[in-house]
């Protein structure tokens, strides 16, 4: 939703409280519209405000796990799904997000126990479970159930056997890949009608906390201020032209041993206005290692695959860059800049922001495939498929109707392109 709609909605529920403050329906639409405009402390006093004038609202409970989970109160986010469980026992928003607190903790058999119950036969709409399911099968659990009786269980534990293309740092060709990917349709034929994601990234994570983007994104949102974490955020962008090499670089990055264990993620381009349908990056903590990170990638990636890509080094997220054009000003004629620091007011509102916040485990990528990866490629065969990608061999996969959303933002994408290939611009996030 455009900026001026958002206001527009929180400016009519703040009249409806103001015109009814006793009603705990009034009080939650506006925090929920203040959520939706990054203001998220206002939210949770709002919220706490419906509980104390309902405190039987099963979603209001709810809501408030998903504020403190955003401003990373993460104890308190589950104390709220656990009350609004205890209220309806089957509520499927509060199960889904129980399941991503558990995930954070690192739960992951609570995370797909969660995710398995709120996957209904027939449901209207699973998306919200299956993308629970997807992030919590990517996950690196310490042992696997060898004798899982859910059928969903016992496909991943399949998918988990292939032997992954580049192990033990050996070549990748796009023929191994393609053979690869027709075994991973076959052992999941049986599901293809029952789980979609509406999920298009893939993250590989080793050893370092993957950043809380959704929250630094409000924060920026409702402050017009970058937060710390973004400063030292760096970004190398690898460009691939077609399906085929964006696999190939997938399963580079999940085989890939980096000295600092860097974040990395593949992904497809959903934005309308981007030049370049396939991506990965790879985050950095600092300007010099950035450049560093890159020149050795590249190398890997000449030395164990077809791909020759150039890399691009960006700061923080494109809307940060245009709305300060300084703080993305890291490039120069002759040599890579750190850029400004963090300004002291944008510090000062961050210290407001995010008054506590809870410290995690870091919750590493599974070292082999899995379901959790199958279904986000799944979405990427489709969109080459929609997108006229003539390197493509693959048929298109089965949907169900829940994934509607993300076929809807494929479409958009096919109207507003061209061309799967058009000439790349250095500086794209």
């Amino acid at each position: 939703m455009a900026s001026t709609q958002l206001a527009q909605a929180l400016a009519t529920a703040l009249e409806a409280v103001k015109s009814n403050p006793k009603s705990a329906e009034a009080h939650k639409n506006f925090a929920n519209s203040c959520r939706d405009c990054g203001y998220l402390n206002q939210a949770l006093t709002s919220i706490s405000q419906a509980i104390l004038l309902d405190p039987n609202d099963t979603n209001s409970y709810w809501i408030q796990g998903l504020i403190h989970r955003e401003l990373g109160n993460f104890h308190e986010a589950l104390q709220s799904n656990h009350q609004a469980l205890k209220i309806d026992p089957h509520n499927i928003d509060a199960t889904i997000e129980l399941g991503h607190l558990h995930r954070k903790f690192g739960n992951l058999d609570q995370a797909l126990a969660c995710a398995l119950e709120s996957i209904k036969p027939n449901a209207a709409d699973t998306t919200k479970a299956c993308d629970l399911l997807t992030l919590t099968l990517q996950q690196q659990r310490n042992t696997i159930n060898s004798k899982a009786i859910h059928p969903i269980e016992s496909v991943d534990a399949e998918l988990r056997k292939l032997p992954l293309p580049g192990a033990n740092n050996s070549t990748i060709s796009a023929a191994e890949i393609q053979h690869f990917i027709q075994k991973a349709f076959i052992i999941t034929a049986s599901l293809d009608q029952q789980i979609n994601t509406s999920l298009t990234q893939i993250y590989h994570i080793q050893q370092s906390e993957a950043p809380n983007c959704s929250a630094l994104s409000k924060f920026f949102l409702a402050q017009q201020a970058i937060a710390k974490r973004c400063h030292s955020c760096y970004k190398i962008q690898l460009n691939a032209k077609s399906l085929d090499e964006l696999l190939m670089l997938h399963f580079l990055m999940k085989t890939l041993h980096l000295k600092d264990s860097n974040i990395s993620k593949c992904m497809i381009e959903l934005r309308p206005g981007q030049n370049n349908f396939y991506k990965g990056l790879i985050y950095c903590s600092g300007v010099k290692e950035a450049a560093h990170v890159a020149k050795n990638v590249i190398l890997e990636c000449r030395k164990r695959t077809a791909l020759s890509p150039e890399a691009s080094i960006n700061r923080g997220c494109t809307s940060f860059r245009k709305e300060y054009p300084d703080y993305g000003a890291i490039n120069t004629s002759t040599s890579l800049q750190e850029g400004p620091r963090q300004r002291e007011e944008w510090a000062n509102k961050e210290a407001q922001f995010f008054k506590q916040r809870n410290s995690m485990p870091i919750n590493k990528s599974a070292s082999a495939f899995n379901l959790g990866e199958w279904l986000i490629i799944k979405n990427w065969i489709a969109y080459a498929n929609a997108m006229g990608d003539p390197l493509t061999g693959y048929s298109q996969p089965s949907f169900s109707h829940t994934n509607a959303n993300f076929l809807a933002q494929v479409e958009i994408m096919k109207d507003k392109q061209a061309s799967p290939c058009p000439p790349e611009i250095p500086g794209i996030e």
